[in-house]
């Protein structure tokens, strides 16, 4: 009797054993379903890829919200930063147009993209982290602040919003004084959100839909205060990076947007003069609900430096 039941004991340990591995294996799933429901929970919150609000900022939970100041004029190079100085959303940091967006001016236009890894590493030297939410603004309805809301996603940060009606919105806290020092970032380059065309790509390819960002009176040729020749590329639409705005400089509905643009065929070519205000047209057809438009970077500046391309007036 006694060796049976030892023999009955030893042939149901393993069953046992098996069993008890399996049920430790679920609870310890569960355990950690419940954790990262948890800190899910705990960490998520609307991310913004286009506009922000005001009131949505200023509420904006957690600590990895990252503010960049982007006022410039063309003008007055140091103007900008002057503005910054005397005022700004608190804890914001200055990006120069000249320094920290462009690369060195030439035949690729007046405001050439800086060299890709360079701007990685100004983003991380920004502090910046891949999981960041970053608002960027200016005083003239966006129109710097679009640039660097493109130049973030040229490097695949996707979470990038343009604070709607800018500086003149704000009701936040506001600081003066230099702009802060950050600790080096941890972001690391994922793909690129964003689409390039050359000036040899544009010139062979004559289905796509050229949208200039500049006056009317630029585009038309009447008048030319910036660069070498007036005029458009052939076949471009007019639509002044202005007409995206209301009287508030605030950016307009979607409904607005889209009767705006109604009529474009994609794919779509966005330049200006030299590729800066192109990327407001960029968002604003984004917001109209068009999928990623193509940046023409040189733009009219590197466009007249060769002599031998076409160009329009009317």
């Amino acid at each position: 009797m006694d060796q049976f039941n030892i023999t009955y004991s030893n042939s149901l340990k393993p069953k046992q054993d098996r069993f008890c591995h399996i049920i430790g294996k679920i609870l310890g799933v569960l355990a950690r379903t419940k954790l990262r429901l948890r800190d899910t929970t705990m960490t998520s919150h609307k991310e913004y890829d286009l506009l922000i609000e005001p009131h949505e900022m200023l509420n904006f939970p957690g600590d990895n919200l990252k503010v960049f100041d982007c006022r410039a004029d063309l003008s007055d190079r140091d103007l900008g930063y002057t503005n910054y100085q005397k005022g700004h959303i608190s804890e914001s940091q200055y990006l120069s147009l000249e320094k920290d967006l462009c690369g060195t001016p030439g035949r690729q236009g007046r405001h050439p993209l800086p060299a890709k890894e360079n701007w990685i590493t100004k983003v991380r030297n920004l502090g910046i982290d891949n999981s960041d939410q970053i608002v960027v603004y200016d005083e003239t309805g966006g129109s710097f602040a679009a640039r660097a809301w493109w130049m973030f996603r040229w490097v695949g940060h996707e979470k990038v919003a343009l604070l709607n009606g800018g500086w003149q919105a704000w009701e936040g806290p506001k600081k003066s004084g230099s702009s802060p020092k950050s600790d080096i970032g941890s972001f690391k380059e994922k793909n690129s959100l964003t689409k390039l065309i050359t000036m040899e790509e544009l010139k062979a390819n004559k289905s796509l839909s050229l949208v200039d960002a500049r006056s009317l009176e630029r585009w038309s040729g009447e008048n030319e205060p910036i660069d070498l020749i007036a005029g458009h590329i052939p076949n471009a639409v007019c639509h002044p990076f202005s007409g995206n705005l209301d009287n508030d400089n605030r950016f307009k509905s979607v409904l607005e947007l889209r009767n705006r643009f109604e009529g474009l065929r994609e794919p779509i070519v966005c330049y200006c003069g030299s590729g800066v205000t192109a990327a407001h047209n960029i968002l604003s057809l984004r917001i109209a609900g068009y999928s990623e438009s193509i940046l023409y970077a040189g733009s009219w500046s590197e466009w007249v430096e060769y002599h031998d391309n076409p160009i329009a007036r009317v």
